[in-house]
């Protein structure tokens, strides 16, 4: 499943305070989740790392769908969250 961050992402190196990213999981551009950006990076593999952190102000990242149920349980939105796991 895609993951596509667009909002407030780190490039290069991990901002060390806590920032919130919004990201767009399976094409669902209602509204989005706004996510912990180091809770996101501790859910992705080493290979996705390091391509969401060369990255510029947004990327798209092919997941697994567990990783994406795990992005729209912990993200927040006012809208109701979607089952994709």
């Amino acid at each position: 499943m895609e993951l596509h961050v667009t909002e407030h992402k780190s490039s290069g190196q991990l901002r060390a305070v806590v920032t919130l990213v919004r990201v767009f999981v399976a094409g669902d551009y209602q509204y989005g989740y706004f996510v912990d950006e180091h809770q996101l990076l501790a859910l992705l593999d080493q290979k996705s790392k390091d391509a969401y952190l060369s990255a510029g102000n947004e990327i798209r990242l092919e997941v697994a769908p567990v990783v994406a149920q795990c992005v729209i349980d912990m993200g927040v939105t006012p809208y109701a969250k979607r089952r994709v796991a």
